[in-house]
């Protein structure tokens, strides 16, 4: 979460450029850039799971990346369980880091709402309405991709048995459950 909200010991500018790279990213969307290159960049260069973080969130933003240049972050479904966890911790209050902007002009604090409330940061990807379920469960040609997925995420743990959460989120990619 240190793209959004993760406090960090003397981590403002941490913080910052990641938010940064994010504006830029949602920016280069809304002119109709292709941000593929840019994309596909980040997930070979970069060793931080913040940038898997920021990435949801961009995809989240435009669900339709998950199809194509996001895949790769649906390989590991532990990602997509942290999704779940954060979005309920933002939804439920528990994360609220405009209480650090007390001391901010008027102008920045309403900035800086306006960033942490878009609208897009509260959807969970494998919910009713999140962006997986919306752009990937609803369309056909998608399945056989859905179910070499959960067949992956099952086969990563060798015959032990599913946690829980993998079991919920694995029949959220089930197009036979909606």
């Amino acid at each position: 979460r240190w793209h959004h909200d993760w406090p960090l010991m003397s981590g403002s500018m941490i913080h910052c450029v990641l938010m940064a790279v994010e504006r830029w990213l949602y920016e280069r969307i809304d002119r109709g850039d292709d941000v593929d290159p840019w994309v596909n960049r980040i997930l070979s260069e970069s060793e931080s799971l913040a940038f898997a973080g920021l990435l949801f969130d961009v995809g989240k933003y435009r669900p339709a990346l998950f199809a194509g240049v996001l895949r790769p972050l649906l390989q590991n479904w532990l990602l997509l369980d942290w999704d779940r966890q954060i979005v309920t911790l933002r939804r439920s209050g528990g994360s609220d880091p405009m209480g650090l902007w007390a001391y901010q002009p008027r102008a920045m604090i309403e900035l800086g709402r306006a960033w942490y409330r878009m609208p897009h940061r509260h959807d969970m990807l494998l919910y009713v309405g999140g962006g997986i379920v919306e752009k990937l469960v609803a369309d056909e040609a998608e399945r056989p991709f859905l179910a070499q997925l959960r067949a992956g995420w099952i086969s990563d743990l060798n015959g032990e048995e599913p946690p829980e959460a993998l079991r919920l989120l694995s029949e959220r990619l089930n197009p036979d459950n909606y």
